[in-house]
């Protein structure tokens, strides 16, 4: 039976799974949301259009067509990276001297309170202000918004992430053409974005090579006027197969006559990568195009300077991964709640917990650490986010290994240990009860009418989130009441209430109000649990609803 339930839960978890992830499929199919000139303008206030550029940027310029800088998304690259519910898409605004001109939320699936913390936090927002890309990537030292660490956390690893890649070319701003490709790959029949390099795919979706543009790496060679773009093709096996002149600065007849030269060009093809990257032009004797001699030969110095930067790109990808594994440890705010995690298991699983001093002692740090200080609570926000994203491993560490272990430890013993040891809103309940006033029973009929709100409350969890109704699932629950620096009203309406009946009622919020409280007591081991019972049938009812609305 305790099998059997997990697989409920697990049934849920992937039906909501599923259903976001084709809610996200159809709604933004290439991961980012449409920019308009409008929301760009309190960084260029004389903006007046955008034009796409290469990796998903695009090119911001004034009436006279003057470059002003250029935008960019964090979203698809960040969209693996959740904070305290969800990802957070930002915008960055550059200027034309590649400096960072302001940040810019657009789009977040964490939660309402925690995102709008941060955009009414300048501190926060004007952190990248000034620097240069490389400067923005590399920076660990963020003051994180109070209230909102796990959002902030996610917001600065995406700027991280997104900034890895290359800056666009406001030199040579035209993106690379199917039609391009497909004069060097007759086969090419879609194209596909890796780094620096296009991978060229057949109608199979196969790959039959790539392309890479010589512009930025080569833009400080000249010919006679200017720097010349080129397009270089690579077969699956890294050898150069043809390339082909794009837009130039330098003189037209010139570039033209290198254009025709079928000589010069076969002179350079077959290279292999590594060899087109060592290339000694004069050792080799690469003749140049006769009347065109220097265009020719800063096109042949511009295909050696491609090679080497597409063999350093790989080297760094190789070296960044293998650093970004790791360097990753936990940050202190984690071994925090690992710590918390430790303390709460030993109680209650040993003797100690009957000690009052340590008892006592431990759930005012608990009420403390976990509840004003971190923030960590097992909540219908953070575990609906988790089902949609995925647990924020690197993000939120002690929060996860918080929530896996009070999922777990139900199912395989007879503990219900987050609830009873490790919930900062439970552990005030623990210290109110009988303190104030003498403990009062309900009527039994109220009492059972009561105990069904924590079932409602997930039902209308489970429809609204998969039919993506525009419920705010923090402000169900009391736990952001502690934060209360970015907390809704109705938070914090709904951890006064439950305290202060909990003066009255031991206990009232867990017994009737909490929707996490029961989600874990449906999974905790029992004198009966090999039996089937109304919450069963209610557990079986919900999966089936989940899974009947992703179908749909």
């Amino acid at each position: 039976m305790q099998a059997v339930r997990a697989a409920m839960f697990a049934g849920i978890v992937l039906a909501i799974h599923a259903a976001h992830a084709r809610r996200t499929a159809e709604q933004v199919p290439a991961g980012s949301i449409p920019i308009d000139i409008e929301q760009v303008l309190e960084f260029y206030p004389t903006g007046l259009t955008l034009d796409p550029a290469q990796s998903g940027t695009q090119i911001v310029r004034d009436g006279e067509g003057k470059i002003l800088g250029y935008v960019l998304q964090t979203s698809p690259t960040s969209d693996g990276i959740v904070g305290y519910s969800g990802p957070t898409n930002t915008l960055l605004a550059f200027d034309a001297n590649d400096l960072i001109l302001g940040t810019k939320i657009l789009q977040s699936a964490d939660t309402r309170e925690h995102v709008a913390a941060i955009k009414d936090s300048p501190r926060f927002r004007f952190t990248w202000n000034g620097m240069n890309r490389q400067a923005a990537a590399s920076l660990k030292d963020v003051d994180a918004v109070s209230g909102s660490t796990l959002t902030s956390i996610a917001i600065q690893q995406g700027l991280q992430k997104r900034l890895g890649g290359n800056p666009p070319n406001l030199k040579f701003p035209i993106e690379v053409t199917l039609e391009e490709a497909h004069q060097l790959f007759p086969d090419a029949n879609s194209l596909s974005p890796s780094g620096l390099k296009i991978e060229v795919l057949d109608s199979q979706n196969e790959l039959i090579g790539y392309v890479v543009r010589s512009s930025p790496y080569a833009d400080h060679i000249t010919g006679y006027q200017g720097p010349t773009d080129v397009l270089l093709a690579f077969d699956v096996e890294d050898r150069l197969v043809g390339f082909q002149l794009r837009e130039s600065y330098d003189n037209d007849p010139y570039v033209g006559y290198v254009r025709e030269d079928e000589y010069f060009r076969n002179s350079l093809n077959g290279k292999s990568l590594p060899q087109l990257a060592e290339l000694d032009l004069i050792a080799e004797q690469v003749e140049g195009v006769s009347g065109a001699t220097m265009t020719s030969m800063s096109v042949a110095d511009s295909l050696v300077a491609t090679g080497q930067a597409v063999i350093n790109a790989q080297d760094q990808d190789n070296k960044s991964s293998a650093s970004s594994f790791q360097s990753w440890s936990p940050a202190p705010r984690d071994y925090g709640t690992l710590l918390i995690l430790i303390a709460g298991l030993t109680l209650a699983f040993t003797k100690l917990r009957g000690i009052k001093p340590i008892r006592i002692g431990y759930q005012v740090c608990l009420i403390v650490y976990l509840g004003f200080l971190n923030g960590d609570m097992v909540s219908q926000a953070f575990l609906v986010g988790a089902a949609q994203h995925g647990l924020p491993w690197k993000s939120a560490f002690g929060l996860s290994t918080l929530s896996v272990a009070a999922l777990l430890i139900p199912l395989t013993t007879r503990k219900q240990v987050y609830c009873h040891q490790l919930c900062p809103h439970g552990a005030v309940q623990q210290l109110v009860k009988g303190r104030f006033f003498s403990p009062r029973t309900l009527p039994q009929k109220l009492s059972q009418t009561l105990s069904l709100l924590p079932a409602a409350l997930l039902l209308l969890l489970v429809i609204s989130t998969q039919l993506a109704w525009p419920l705010n699932l923090a402000s169900i629950e009391p736990f952001d009441a502690y934060l209360f620096r970015v907390a809704g009203v109705a938070t914090i309406s709904i951890a006064i209430v439950g305290l202060v009946v909990s003066c009255f009622v031991p206990m009232a919020y867990c017994r009737y109000g909490c929707p996490t409280g029961a989600m874990l007591g449906f999974l905790r081991k029992h004198a009966r649990s090999d039996r089937w019972s109304r919450r069963d049938t209610f557990a079986l009812s919900l999966m089936l609803i989940a899974a009947g609305l992703w179908l749909s």
